[in-house]
């Protein structure tokens, strides 16, 4: 869902009930200027993916805070475990939208700085993808 759950609850329930799987990108599109912890559009994505066919990219370098970014993996980390976590590469670069276009190596460095435990981290970058994407070892 490109544009983030805000206002789409309903029809978030009604493709998962259908056998759906989300995506949601940048952190699902979270209110990144409250706090994490008390966000109502955080805590309303994290009731719906709890449990469901439902991934959230951690997403946004460059139009998210970092201090927020942390947060808000942290609280995703904790809630929904590595296992339904992308990393974003932010490809493509849309570089007309944001005057900083990142690449590969600082969506990496950033990943490193928002989740900091390597095993997780390790889960995000390969089973997580692996298993939403149907790839076999």
């Amino acid at each position: 869902m490109s544009g983030g759950l805000e206002g789409r609850e309903r029809l978030a329930e009604l493709l998962l009930a259908d056998g759906h799987r989300l995506v949601l990108r940048e952190f699902g599109l979270a209110d990144s200027t409250r706090d994490p912890a008390w966000d109502p559009r955080l805590q309303r994505l994290l009731a719906l993916a709890e449990g469901a066919e439902v991934w959230v990219k951690l997403s946004g370098l460059g139009r998210v805070p970092d201090a927020w970014a942390r947060a808000a993996a942290g609280r995703l980390l904790k809630r929904l475990g590595p296992k339904q976590l992308l990393w974003g590469s932010e490809w493509p670069n849309v570089t007309a939208a944001h005057a900083y276009a990142p690449c590969y190596a600082q969506t990496l460095d950033w990943l490193e700085e928002l989740i900091p435990d390597e095993h997780a981290r390790g889960r995000i970058l390969n089973e997580t993808a692996a298993a939403l994407y149907g790839f076999r070892n």
